[in-house]
């Protein structure tokens, strides 16, 4: 498996949507978003 140090976003609609089943709080695409903008653009 390839590591990447974070999650394409072609895989935040699983993501999001498998939390919600397990019932894990704070997992949305707003969050994810957030997450994402605190990176630093060379890292992306």
């Amino acid at each position: 498996m390839r590591r990447r140090g974070s999650i394409p976003a072609a895989y935040w609609v699983r993501l999001v949507d498998a939390a919600k089943g397990r019932g894990i709080e704070g997992v949305s695409f707003e969050r994810l978003a957030e997450l994402v903008a605190l990176v630093p653009e060379a890292r992306r």
